[in-house]
C-alpha cells in the first residue's frame, strides 16, 4: 500500500512540475518545505511516530519530488 501512495504523489508532482513551469514558479520553495516538514511532525506526534524518522522520510521525499519536477521540466523543453 505504501508503494502505491507513493506512485500517486509522484504522478501528482509531474503534474506539479508542469504547473509550476507554465507560471513561472520555482521548484525549489524552503518555506513551503518547512511548513510541510511541521505538520509531518505535527502528526508525528498525534501519531507517536519517531520525529527523526519523519523527518529524514520527509526530506527524502521533497528531495525526490523536487528532483521529478525538475525531470519532468527538462523533459518538456
Amino acid at each position: 500500500k505504501l508503494i502505491e501512495l507513493i506512485v500517486k504523489r509522484f504522478s501528482c508532482i509531474k503534474q506539479i512540475g508542469t504547473y509550476k513551469k507554465i507560471h513561472n514558479i520555482p521548484i525549489e520553495d524552503s518555506e513551503q518545505e518547512a511548513v510541510v516538514i511541521s505538520y509531518y511532525l505535527d502528526l508525528a506526534e498525534y501519531y507517536g511516530l519517531d520525529k527523526d524518522f519523519v523527518v529524514k522520510l520527509s526530506n527524502l521525499l521533497i528531495t525526490f519530488s523536487k528532483k521529478a519536477q525538475k525531470e519532468r521540466v527538462i523533459d518538456e523543453m
